[in-house]
């Protein structure tokens, strides 16, 4: 190999080598965050459990009585959106709605008795059509054998 070759490749070797350093550096970084953060997260459980043990038992009855009446609020600020809700969907629709919405049904209304007759086989789809080419084909051979 020349030598501009084998500095080639030792630059590129060197190169590896850093980013490789400069890597397990940043992930020796990031495990010691890890365990700093569950470790915290630890304490403050215990913490939190400890807090909730040492509670008397009519403080959380009043807990308990507080988050009742929080949920009774939320109950109440349900129904009076959903009562505006209804209240929108019943308002003055604007005239593009109203007219799109009639041509839909109209549509629905015109199209539906045909889509019957086709479920029905009244009117020739396509591959009714098909079917019938195929059992007139059948036929003709049938015929001809006979001849």
């Amino acid at each position: 190999m020349s030598q501009g070759k084998q500095l080639s490749v030792l630059d590129e070797t060197i190169n590896y080598h850093n980013k490789l350093e400069k890597w397990t550096d940043k992930e020796m970084q990031l495990n010691t965050l890890h365990e700093e953060i569950v470790t915290k997260r630890e304490a403050l459980l215990r913490t939190s459990r400890n807090m909730l043990h040492d509670q008397h038992p009519e403080e959380r009855f009043l807990n308990d009585t507080e988050a009742a009446l929080r949920n009774d609020r939320m109950v109440k600020d349900f129904k009076t959106l959903e009562e505006s809700l209804d209240d929108g969907i019943h308002a003055q629709k604007s005239p593009r709605f109203t007219a799109l919405q009639a041509n839909y049904w109209s549509m629905i209304n015109n199209m539906y008795p045909l889509w019957e007759r086709a479920m029905a086989d009244e009117i020739p789809t396509k591959e009714s059509n098909t079917k019938d080419a195929k059992s007139r084909r059948e036929l003709q051979w049938i015929s001809l054998s006979q001849v």
